[in-house]
């Protein structure tokens, strides 16, 4: 399941023509979307369930892909008119907000409501771990 589509990317711009003879390919921004979405599903996939299938997750998911998206599409739509000045409003949301973000979501630190959090029945269960215990041996110390 894909968190954007090429009909969400398209409204992002003004006017963006997407056919198979235009300077961005429809099959390419399809090529975007999957790679953005699997870069959003490595950083959620240490914490979440992935893919995010419901909530204000996927909601928050299907924003963060068409943000990527958008940056990757605005960046051919510039090398291929020569015009490198960004013609994109700055209050957008950049591929380094993005990753900001899911590097908070993925520590805990942003509501992710909707997304299944991982359980440990699939790995080993560790009681420290769970219970925040102290851990005996220290990396870096010498202890013996």
């Amino acid at each position: 399941m894909a968190y954007s589509t090429v009909d969400n990317v398209k409204k992002e711009f003004k006017q963006l023509d997407v056919t198979s003879t235009t300077a961005v390919k429809s099959s390419q921004i399809e090529e975007f979307i999957e790679e953005a979405d699997a870069e959003i599903d490595s950083y959620l996939a240490t914490r979440y369930v992935v893919p995010v299938a419901s909530g204000n997750a996927l909601i928050l998911c299907r924003m963060m892909s068409r943000a990527l998206v958008r940056e990757r599409v605005a960046g051919v739509l510039s090398i291929k008119s020569g015009n490198q000045k960004d013609d994109q409003d700055s209050t957008q949301m950049k591929r380094s907000d993005v990753l900001d973000l899911l590097k908070r979501i993925a520590k805990g630190e942003v509501a992710f409501d909707g997304a299944t959090l991982l359980s440990s029945e699939s790995g080993v269960a560790s009681y420290v771990s769970s219970n925040t215990v102290e851990r005996t041996f220290k990396r870096g110390d010498k202890q013996w």
